[in-house]
């Protein structure tokens, strides 16, 4: 049971980083374009570099599945009053928790980043 737990922990993790690694689709085929300045207003659009976008976005999974579960035990208390219960519920609000809040916190990290580079002058499609 906890090594599911930290495999789960380790894949979120994984997703975060690789969700932030990826910069939005911005066209870089115009002439002069510059990958060095590029690079540097897409690290201060995330707020610094990738790893640090990757814990954001770790930290607000790890947020909802803290969320989850407390819903999902409160819900069980309120239902049954086998210990059992109560933790089935626990861990079924975490996970479902810990997926939505991982979504969620990507897709408005990666909107952030897109509507600040198009600030800067970037086509973003």
């Amino acid at each position: 049971m906890r090594r599911n737990f930290i495999v789960g922990i380790f894949a979120l993790f994984l997703t975060g980083a690789l969700a932030a690694c990826a910069g939005p689709d911005v066209d870089r085929a115009g002439a002069g374009f510059d990958y060095e300045i590029y690079y540097t207003d897409l690290n201060n659009c995330r707020g610094g570099s990738a790893f640090e976008a990757a814990v954001e976005t770790t930290g607000a999974g790890l947020w909802g599945s803290l969320v989850g579960a407390y819903y999902g035990l409160f819900l069980s208390v309120a239902t049954g009053d086998k210990v059992e219960v109560m933790l089935f519920g626990a861990i079924v609000g975490a996970s479902v928790g810990i997926g939505s809040g991982a979504v969620e916190s990507v897709n408005e990290f990666n909107d952030q980043v897109t509507d600040c580079l198009r600030a800067k002058g970037y086509s973003v499609s």
